[in-house]
């Protein structure tokens, strides 16, 4: 007699799927041949080509159930060799439940049913801004299949693709869309997840309220939104009031000085545009630890409060983890893994105020963690195992705060997100957040952070400052300080450059023979950074000498940085009117080299043919005295020798 069977698939959607057997383990064995198909709107027509197989002679599949945890499913069909297929759909708050009742009844050993079931859904592809990010569900490990190929093709008016991973076994471009495959043993591990476009671009107004609570004047502090090479570039659209001075600290923060007076307040607005880029890396081809340089090993290995790098239980740990015949950043996606998978995010703490309790806490309590807690511990054991890190505050676009949470709040501040970055000597520094990959069950935030980051403050040398955009408040029931929205690519404007000023404090007279000395100011009034500035002076006639400080580095918007130059005539004769050209080269945010030229003019008059002036008089005067010594010496010599002859 044959024994039914009801087999029980589920497939679990949060911010991704899971798919898992609930009941009828091993009695059939599954392979899934699966398409997401995405339109130009971003829906997407998922095809699941199932094959059941029967590994028994008694048993057989009747039912399927397929949940999936979004309530934006449609279109659902189902079918099989004898045609369409019964289906009950449950709709819930969060969630959507299919059951498929199957025609065929496939009984014996090794008997296959083939059947399909389609749907479309709007979140596999998601479009942020300026970017499509595409996500695919990885498999449970408790899924009991055979093989498990998917294939991804996504619009070419997506624009290029800015990252994939896991790499595509096979991967191809038609004039409609891009194709690409995965295999059953990469779903596995995370997922696929994808990128599309070229950079993200946020609109932001940042506030800072200050005050000076001493009755003499002093300086106060803020920090603005960094340039970070090849991932996030500032665009500076207005600062008020102006700074006093503006300029870059050891960790590559932008600083702005402001001077108040004795007990006055001053509010100030940073307005501007912040391009966000994508880095992705493959941890192989990391650098090894010997190569990581010195000066970054002695600044970002060090203990500092909440980064107890010392503590004999971190210390343990980091041992444990680290492989040293490994790339460094094979070792930090290790740890990475360890602080994912070890630590569970605290839902109640993140939705208010939470203290910050440092990595040995996080370690031993895991259970009470918010995003501090994440990059806190992964800074320790980084550092622990010799690896430099940092941390990154800012701010974090998330469409879903439950899976994608921002944690951060100083006491009735704007709630932002915080995430580390390490250093690699191959890839440099790369930022990672171990907290969404926790909190996205597994989806990879650490070979490919995206491009919905943005950083407002780094730190590394402390533990505590600078403090990011959000927390400068003077009373702690406000808030809306932080506005960060997308923008379209039109609010990029050919006039969003760098533009640097010269004033040149050089004389416009020169005296053949005598040097002229001075200095040259260089400030940038544009909105962009100029990176890598230097300057080189010549004339035609004078030549020029100046020492390494010609070499001035990167100048920020607003930022002035001065050089003194030494120009002098190569003979006491020379009338001439010369141009002093100087030439300041830099590179621009996306490495394109920019030139621009600056001609100072300076009259050149021979020392002897010059009316007289004072220091004619004064230079004639020394030569005149020099001349009479001269020659009152030969006369003492002659006399003397007059005398010895006698």
């Amino acid at each position: 007699m044959k024994k039914l069977f009801s087999c029980f698939y589920v497939f679990l959607f949060s911010c991704f799927l899971t798919i898992g057997v609930a009941n009828a383990e091993g009695e059939f064995s599954t392979s899934y041949d699966v398409t997401y198909e995405v339109s130009e709107t971003g829906e997407t027509q998922v095809t699941q080509n199932v094959s059941l197989t029967n590994r028994t002679k008694d048993y057989f599949a009747s039912e399927y159930t397929l949940i999936i945890g979004s309530p934006r499913v449609t279109n659902i069909e189902a079918s099989d060799s004898k045609g369409p297929l019964k289906t009950t759909i449950e709709s819930r708050e969060d969630s959507t439940q299919i059951d498929v009742v199957f025609n065929d009844q496939v009984v014996g050993l090794g008997k296959t049913l083939r059947w399909t079931l389609k749907y479309k859904t709007l979140d596999t592809a998601v479009k942020s801004g300026l970017v499509w990010e595409v996500n695919i569900p990885r498999l449970s490990p408790r899924a009991e299949i055979e093989s498990y190929n998917v294939t991804l093709k996504v619009p070419t008016g997506f624009g290029p693709l800015m990252y994939i991973s896991p790499q595509p076994i096979n991967q191809q471009s038609t004039i409609d869309n891009q194709q690409f495959t995965f295999n059953k043993e990469q779903i596995e591990i995370g997922g696929a997840s994808a990128a599309f476009g070229e950079f993200q671009l946020f609109s932001f107004t940042l506030k800072y309220h200050l005050k000076n609570p001493k009755t003499l004047s002093g300086i106060a502090t803020i920090a603005l939104p960094p340039d970070i090479p090849g991932r996030q570039e500032i665009i500076f659209e207005s600062l008020e009031p102006e700074p006093q001075k503006i300029y870059q600290d050891e960790d590559s923060n932008y600083l702005a000085d402001y001077k108040l007076s004795g007990g006055q307040k001053l509010d100030i607005e940073f307005r501007g545009l912040a391009r966000i880029f994508n880095q992705p890396i493959v941890p192989k081809d990391g650098g090894a630890f010997a190569k990581i340089p010195t000066p970054l090993v002695e600044k970002y290995t060090k203990q500092q409060l909440f980064w107890e790098v010392d503590h004999p239980q971190i210390q343990n740990q980091a041992k444990s983890i680290i492989d040293r015949r490994k790339t460094v950043a094979e070792n930090a996606w290790a740890i990475y893994d360890f602080v994912s998978q070890r630590l569970t995010y605290d839902k109640e703490a993140g939705a208010s105020y939470a203290d910050r309790v440092g990595a040995v806490k996080a370690l031993n309590e895991p259970q009470s963690v918010v995003c501090m807690g994440f990059t806190d511990l992964f800074i320790s054991l980084a550092r622990a195992a010799g690896i430099p890190a940092r941390e990154l505050d800012g701010y974090a676009y998330t469409s879903d705060n439950v899976l994608k949470p921002l944690s951060i709040e100083f006491r009735g501040t704007d709630v932002l997100h915080a995430w580390p970055e390490f250093y690699d000597p191959h890839f440099g520094w790369v930022a990672i957040d171990p907290t969404w990959g926790s909190t996205t069950n597994g989806l990879d935030y650490f070979s490919k952070l995206d491009t919905n980051h943005f950083v407002f403050a780094i730190k590394g040398l402390s533990s505590e400052e600078p403090l990011p955009a959000g927390a400068y408040k003077l009373d702690s029931d406000t808030d809306g300080d932080v506005q960060v929205g997308f923008a379209s690519s039109s609010a990029l404007s050919d006039q969003h450059t760098a533009d640097l000023e010269v004033i040149f404090e050089v004389g416009q007279t020169n005296i053949a023979g005598l040097p002229l000395t001075g200095k040259i100011k260089v400030k940038n009034t544009g909105s962009r950074t100029a990176f890598g500035v230097r300057a080189d002076i010549k004339g035609e006639v004078l030549a020029a000498k100046v020492g390494k400080e010609n070499d001035l580095g990167d100048i920020l918007p607003g930022q002035e940085k001065e050089f003194r130059v030494s120009l002098h005539a190569p003979r006491f004769n020379v009338r001439a009117d010369d141009v002093l050209k100087l030439t300041l080269t830099y590179t621009n945010f996306d490495g394109e080299v920019q030139s621009t030229d600056f001609e100072h003019p300076i009259s050149i008059y021979p020392f002897f043919n010059l009316p007289l002036s004072p220091i004619h008089i004064f230079v004639g005067l020394i030569l005149v005295i020099a001349a009479t010594l001269v020659v009152a010496k030969q006369d003492i010599v002659a006399k003397l020798t007059s005398r010895l002859k006698k």
